[in-house]
């Protein structure tokens, strides 16, 4: 097990652990119980920056972080979006990229931006 993986601590959200992550990866929090389900070896080695899983390991959501910089056009934040899709769209339902003060919720399962009822982007 990696230092790291000693180290985290996640925050609790009701029913939900938040994992703020590093340098891990997705083999390392499978091989460590953190994470359920089958990881494609593709995959067992990209490192998400955090992860929103239920207490059984169940990943819900997939985060990513990127400076304010980089979230300022459509490219760029195609280009985000693109980047950690597919671990999203394997490991959970919800891809979130944030700045910490602009997030873009995606569908993992679609790509498409997560909408309120009204039709507008969830922000």
């Amino acid at each position: 097990m990696s230092e790291e993986l000693l180290q985290i601590e996640p925050h609790e959200i009701g029913r939900y652990r938040y994992f703020k992550l590093g340098s891990s990866t997705l083999g390392q929090l499978k091989d460590a119980k953190i994470i359920r389900g089958r990881i494609d070896r593709s995959l067992r080695t990209k490192k998400p920056d955090g992860l929103i899983v239920l207490r059984d390991g169940t990943v819900r959501a997939v985060v990513e972080y990127k400076p304010p910089a980089r979230l300022k056009t459509a490219k760029q934040i195609q280009d985000a979006i693109d980047q950690e899709l597919p671990v999203a769209r394997a490991l959970g339902k919800l891809y979130i990229i944030t700045s910490g003060s602009k997030s873009i919720w995606i569908n993992a399962h679609t790509g498409d931006r997560v909408q309120t009822e009204d039709g507008s982007e969830l922000a």
